[in-house]
């Protein structure tokens, strides 16, 4: 794991953004930021364990739509249409 000052990180990005490993990001020598490296297939993974009230929402719909509850798409996409027109 490597360290790096906010000056630093900013005066050179590109040094720390090719990294595999974590760069914990220091202002005044302190921690403040952990950079880590991510793909496309993290990101979904990463946004779901920032924003839990995301996952529940989405295992909500999944719920509803198990029990048959939830409202067809193209019957969305319509009602979306004509309000907007």
């Amino acid at each position: 794991m490597r360290f790096a000052s906010v000056r630093d990180l900013s005066q050179r990005p590109s040094k720390y953004l090719d990294l595999k490993e974590p760069v914990i990001i220091t202002k005044h020598g302190r921690p403040v930021r952990a950079l880590v490296s991510m793909n496309e297939e993290d990101l979904e993974d990463f946004i779901l364990a920032q924003h839990l009230n995301l996952e529940k929402e989405v295992e909500k719909a999944l719920t509803l739509s198990e029990r048959r509850k939830n409202t067809p798409s193209a019957k969305l996409r319509a009602k979306f249409h004509r309000r907007a027109h």
